[in-house]
């Protein structure tokens, strides 16, 4: 970009911005590439630092409405509307300067589409919107790959005519996948959409056995103490992992430790459409399995993040492993939260990771397995209509439908481990996409540059 004219632009994130990796990620991106970037977003989780550090980045930061009782949750609901579209509205209208124009995800449409739209209008500014997902498939979380359905409520009706209102509003429409794009297009007939696909920034990638080491002694020291105790062989100078070798006087060799359990890691927000219950039951199954061999690794099972049933899972993981009823022998499931920092660094060391997600449309893609596949990390997931756009089964990752297909994939996999692992090896050469930024660069930079 030329120097010399300043450029603004604004990104409105309706969510926590540490918990929206891929609106930072355009942030990021707009601010390496000279624009002024206003992000509107909720306080909540603390965001990469690299995003707090910008210079050109200023972080327009709104309070969410305090919680209500249950029973006062329809006019909770209104409330929250109307505290969000004075917020937004005060800092689109009065705070920022004029953007060259504002960029929105969607979901959640509502109110933040209508706010933008107005914005945009007063302040002659393009609106440019980025789909994740359809917002009205997920109205009704009990029923995946809803896209289709005649059956949907008042609601979702209200909400699916606002995102097809926007979509065609909009100067610039960017979408995640293939088929999201052919759906739009198809069915709401919204021509100017572009496919901009998730792709991992370079802090994703892997990392040192040093590096691994002084991430293990840290977490065990705080989120992951309970390994101490699952794990006898640990001491002041190992990990669960690795182990510190002293060579000479003056030298230390960190070394992995050759019983170390396979590291199988488990990304999630927590929520309706992710299914536990299937990984719940191929551990259990993996257990037996496990137990019979004397010469099968043991299992840890990483799940990080957090959401609304996490709570619910975490005390049925407890149950499983601790106390009179506990079953699992040689597999253990532990739940973290990580900082923005450390999630990355976790995946840079991971053996194989597991994903969840169902769609509830069927044509949006899981980030989290991007996220592995930039740490060279291969997949076992959820099939779905959309996903054979991220995952070729066989070559970066497994796909299945069920708890017992999950349970041989990893048997098969890690069977050998850590040095006889011929398919997962095979598996990890072909877990690798482009860097966001060379993406970014390719496909949304010119597009969104001529936009005045």
């Amino acid at each position: 970009m030329s120097g010399g004219i300043e450029r603004n632009c604004t990104v409105v994130v309706l969510g926590d911005v540490g918990r929206s990796p891929r609106m930072i990620y355009h942030t990021l991106s707009l601010a390496d590439s000279g624009f002024n970037v206003d992000l509107i977003a909720y306080k909540g989780t603390k965001p990469h630092e690299q995003l707090s550090n910008h210079r050109k980045i200023n972080q327009r930061l709104i309070s969410s409405f305090p919680r209500l009782p249950l029973f006062l949750f329809p006019l909770y609901a209104l409330l929250r509307v109307l505290f969000q579209t004075f917020q937004l509205l005060y800092l689109l209208l009065f705070i920022i300067k004029r953007p060259e124009f504002i960029l929105v995800q969607t979901p959640p449409a509502i109110p933040s589409i209508a706010i933008v739209s107005l914005a945009c209008w007063f302040r002659r500014s393009k609106l440019v919107v980025d789909w994740h997902n359809l917002g009205y498939t997920l109205l009704n979380p009990s029923k995946s790959n809803q896209i289709n359905s005649t059956k949907i409520s008042f609601l979702a009706k209200i909400y699916q005519k606002l995102e097809k209102w926007s979509g065609k509003k909009a100067s610039l429409n960017f979408c995640v996948s293939e088929e999201m794009k052919n759906w739009l297009q198809t069915n709401w007939n919204i021509s100017n959409i572009v496919v901009l696909r998730d792709c991992p920034p370079n802090f994703f990638k892997r990392i040192s056995l040093e590096q691994q080491h002084q991430l293990f002694l840290d977490l065990e020291n705080s989120s992951m103490k309970k390994l101490k105790k699952w794990y006898k062989n640990i001491d002041d100078n190992s990990t669960t992992f690795t182990i510190e070798n002293l060579i000479t006087e003056k030298q230390i060799k960190i070394e992995y430790k050759k019983d170390r359990p396979v590291l199988i890691i488990s990304s999630t927000s927590w929520t309706p459409d992710e299914d536990f219950s299937i990984l719940l039951d191929a551990i259990i199954q993996l257990d037996t399995i496990v137990c019979e061999n004397v010469n099968f690794p043991k299992l840890l099972f990483v799940v990080t993040g957090k959401g609304p049933l996490k709570k619910t899972f975490k005390k049925r993981f407890e149950e499983l492993q601790e106390g009179p009823n506990a079953i699992l022998k040689k597999c253990r499931i532990i739940t973290v939260w990580l900082t923005a920092e450390q999630y990355p660094l976790l995946l840079g060391c991971s053996d194989l990771g597991v994903c969840l997600h169902t769609s509830s449309s069927g044509l949006d893609l899981p980030m989290k397995v991007v996220d592995m596949f930039g740490s060279n990390v291969p997949v076992c997931a959820v099939n779905f209509k959309a996903l054979a756009e991220l995952i070729q089964h066989e070559k970066n990752g497994l796909t299945f439908t069920s708890s017992q297909q999950l349970a041989t994939q990893i048997i098969e996999l890690v069977s050998g481990f850590p040095n006889n692992c011929f398919k997962l090896e095979q598996l990890r050469i072909n877990a690798k996409l482009p860097s966001w930024k060379e993406n970014w660069e390719q496909i949304a930079l010119n597009r969104l540059s001529v936009l005045k």
